[in-house]
């Protein structure tokens, strides 16, 4: 089956796997039932913002890091590979699919200690930002977030179906803890190759979005996310292209994805990564 989006008024079709079973939910938004942070924001109806996070981290530091740990994995994986002239950007040049399924199967499951920089820094000003207490700490799974550094490579499916992340947690625990998605470009992040977000979209009631459960199945591949149709009768969506030293800060009821690569030589990396609201001690 076919799965048509409007992103920045260009029509953009991709193929659904027959088997995805699409169905809406009850006459309620999540957002308000469960009481989502980011609704509490100035910017909480739109569900997103961008800021600049150079008081949060230095990117220089960030790249650096994300740059040792490819070069490495890597150099693990193919310790023929010369991976001396390596950069992100020509990251592409030196994996095959093979190596590179191997590669994000690393980096979709990174960890605070994985990299060098100050990590408290940024939890510290994005907990100051939304004006509670944060962390990496999940308190449904009782276990810390991991981090994934997103790879796509130019012309390739590597990205997510248009979801939410809030129904993993709803559907597998009838839970959603208060929770923000933090998404910071690293490189070939420009033009229409950003993060597509639908803004507002938060706000819709549930029988009006039309969506699988997780484990959705999109261009041949199965993800661990859901899949959105249509929410409100609406399929448009805007791309989000942060510049450097800033984060995209949203609402983790908000649809957003299909952040394809569109560039011909260069790979896009992100950082992304979900902060919870700690209980008190």
């Amino acid at each position: 089956m076919e799965l048509t989006y409007q992103i920045d008024q260009i029509a953009v079709t991709v193929q659904g796997d027959e088997a995805n079973e699409f169905t809406t939910g009850d006459a309620v938004v999540l957002a308000k039932a469960y009481d989502d942070l980011i609704l509490e924001q100035s910017w909480g109806a739109e569900g997103y913002t961008i800021v600049d996070a150079q008081e949060a981290f230095d990117f220089t530091e960030v790249k650096r890091d994300i740059t040792k740990i490819l070069r490495s994995i890597i150099a693990e994986l193919s310790p023929t590979t010369d991976v001396n002239g390596f950069s992100l950007e020509r990251y592409h040049h030196y994996v095959d699919d093979a190596m590179h399924y191997a590669v994000i199967g690393k980096t979709r499951r990174l960890y605070p200690q994985d990299f060098g920089f100050d990590e408290q820094r940024l939890v510290g000003f994005l907990s100051r930002l939304l004006g509670t207490d944060l962390g990496y700490m999940n308190p449904v799974f009782k276990a810390n977030q991991w981090i994934i550094v997103r790879i796509n490579r130019p012309h390739t499916v590597g990205y997510n179906p248009i979801h939410k992340d809030i129904y993993e947690l709803h559907d597998g625990f009838g839970d959603i803890p208060r929770m923000a998605n933090v998404w910071i470009p690293i490189c070939g992040v420009e033009g229409r190759t950003g993060l597509p977000i639908a803004p507002c979209s938060h706000l819709v009631p549930e029988d009006q979005v039309s969506r699988t459960k997780a484990g959705s199945v999109m261009e041949g591949q199965r993800y661990s996310v859901n899949c959105i149709e249509t929410w409100g009768g609406d399929n448009q969506l805007q791309t989000m292209c942060p510049n450097q030293g800033e984060m995209l800060v949203f609402s983790s009821h908000l649809i957003h994805g299909l952040g394809r690569n569109h560039h011909d030589d260069t790979t896009r990396i992100s950082l992304e990564f979900r902060l919870y609201e700690q209980a008190e001690n």
